[in-house]
């Protein structure tokens, strides 16, 4: 198990100018209280990741810069980058659960559907955004 003594201590004590760390994600502001708070959870993911769940072979790759897991922090919560296929619901509408949305027949309508497809992708990820003071 890895030691994440060093890991917290640059967290809580380095500004965010002087670590790669706590920038790492530009949705994440390092400075403030609930992003500081995300960096210990997501670091501390991370390490169990790669220590606990990920074949060894594999980490090691990781750590070694041969192979990239993308966002290994959030490995064993929920999958990454997840699309809504536009095409699709563009092309024959949708059922939401609560009624069905056929696809539109003009490009205005289309072009407000596309935002909410966008604004659902959006939705669907894991970003946690903290307001700069």
């Amino acid at each position: 198990m890895r030691d994440m003594t060093e890991t917290y201590k640059t967290i809580a004590f380095t500004p965010s100018v002087d670590s790669d760390m706590k920038r790492d994600n530009a949705n994440i502001n390092g400075e403030c209280a609930m992003g500081a708070m995300l960096k210990y959870g997501s670091e501390g993911a991370r390490a169990f990741n790669l220590d606990d769940v990920i074949p060894e072979k594999f980490a090691k790759a990781h750590e070694d810069g041969r192979l990239y897991v993308h966002d290994l922090d959030f490995y064993t919560l929920t999958e990454t980058c997840c699309q809504i296929d536009a095409r699709k619901l563009l092309a024959k509408g949708f059922y939401t659960g609560h009624g069905f949305i056929r696809p539109p027949s003009n490009i205005k309508t289309a072009a407000n559907l596309a935002c909410i497809i966008i604004q659902s992708n959006q939705n669907d990820q894991h970003k946690q955004n903290c307001a700069l003071a």
